[in-house]
């Protein structure tokens, strides 16, 4: 839920939180949904275009679609309990933290409106849906004041939860039943962020953590368990922990800065920001820590994912974008090999493989290698995507190989292009 805060995102994030309703319409439950995660998508915010916008992708990595286009900033998405749509804050006409929500057919947004004078005030931040979609949760600073709202879908009976004068509560996150919401809560005794449970109407806080700043927190699918990020052992790491607050695990374990965890809808898999690799990128790991991976592949920034339920399956056919080779925006190579056609690919490029030859020579650029030339580590297989992440060398052959990576991270390793102008193999998405 969270937008561009770690680790840049510390100050911002800071400055951010101190710093009518559209009505969400049921979808008749007729809707065929596939319960699988390819019909489900990872909204994240990104700078890639050159200010902060949303996005969304498959879980490998793939099919990265752009939601908004605007001069200003988009951020904190969250998903529409049916996944019809998001809601999110934006800056616009000079107003901060507007409350927006965008639906995924059609893709207009909509400025949320309400009965209250001062819910188009600055500071609305880190709004979430009700699981049955009857309420919206969120965090702002309209009081001067850090605190946790709620409001019904039709921005009525709108009302403060918290109503603290010296704590900040941040971040709420419902369960699963509806029944509670987690939240981040900055305590001046202790001066540190803690997560903390709370009914749905505001009482019965109950204090989960302890050690450290505490943030993001987020509910499993299942209600057992609450993932959320902490700087407890040093340095900010993905921690799991039961929704008691007891068994906490650390699932990240490393010196960069993780944050923003969020589940899977079947509850297997996290999501979340990382900066491991020098700019903030999005991992997947199994709900265990186990095969962290990089799926965001791209220089820019690009954080605080968000994973949606299963999709409609009408909504899932409208968000595949059209993969074609042109226009490709970045300029090909200028390395030549001898034997080599003029090459489509460069360093950050994704890219596809496409219907193979049956048999023979013209195979081998599906094969992926430990060098040019070298040993055989396997084998990218027709639709396979994957990144270009080195320069590329010319082989002993004449080709021209190229270092690449599978979006799911399982392989690693060289691949020769292609062999004649009109047998490529490897074709690049636009950007």
């Amino acid at each position: 839920m969270s937008t561009l805060r770690y680790p840049r995102s510390i100050p911002l994030l800071l400055s951010l939180l101190t710093a009518g309703l559209f009505g969400y319409a049921s979808v008749n439950a007729s809707v065929e949904q596939q319960t699988t995660l390819a019909n489900s998508r990872i909204a994240f915010v990104s700078d890639r275009d050159g200010d902060v916008e949303l996005y969304m992708m498959s879980n490998d990595g793939s099919q990265v679609l752009q939601l908004t286009e605007n001069s200003t900033w988009d951020s904190s998405a969250s998903w529409l309990p049916d996944g019809r749509g998001l809601l999110y804050s934006a800056d616009r006409d000079n107003r901060s933290g507007l409350l927006m929500q965008l639906p995924l057919i059609g893709r207009s947004p909509l400025e949320i409106s309400s009965a209250e004078p001062d819910v188009r005030s600055p500071g609305t931040y880190f709004a979430e849906y009700s699981p049955d979609a009857t309420q919206i949760a969120f965090a702002s600073s309209r009081t001067n004041e850090d605190d946790i709202y709620i409001m019904n879908a039709d921005g009525s009976n709108l009302r403060n939860l918290t109503n603290t004068t010296l704590d900040k509560e941040r971040m709420p996150s419902w369960s699963p039943d509806g029944t509670h919401l987690a939240f981040s809560n900055f305590v001046f005794e202790t001066v540190d962020f803690d997560i903390y449970t709370m009914n749905a109407d505001g009482s019965d806080w109950q204090r989960l953590t302890g050690r450290g700043d505490d943030y993001d927190a987020s509910w499993s699918p299942d209600g057992t368990r609450i993932a959320y990020a902490s700087d407890r052992d040093g340095n900010f790491d993905i921690f799991v922990m039961n929704a008691d607050g007891s068994n906490t695990v650390n699932l990240t374990a490393n010196e960069s800065i993780d944050g923003s965890p969020t589940w899977s809808p079947d509850g297997e898999f996290l999501a979340f920001t990382t900066n491991r690799d020098g700019n903030y990128e999005i991992y997947v790991m199994q709900a265990d820590g186990q095969n962290q991976h990089n799926i965001s592949h791209n220089p820019a920034d690009d954080e605080a994912p968000s994973w949606s339920p299963y999709l409609p399956d009408d909504i899932f056919a409208a968000l595949i974008p059209t993969a074609t080779p042109f226009p490709v925006t970045r300029t090909p190579t200028a390395v030549i090999c001898p034997n080599a056609p003029p090459s489509r690919l460069n360093v950050g490029m994704r890219a596809y493989v496409v219907v193979p030859v049956a048999e023979g020579e013209e195979r081998r650029n599906l094969r992926v290698r430990n060098q040019p030339n070298g040993d055989v580590l396997g084998m990218l297989e027709p639709g396979t995507d994957f990144m270009v992440v080195g320069q590329p060398q010319c082989g002993d052959d004449g080709l021209l190989w190229w270092e690449i990576e599978t979006l799911d991270g399982t392989l690693h390793g060289w691949s020769v292009e292609g062999f004649a102008p009109d047998d490529y193999l490897m074709i690049p998405y636009p950007y």
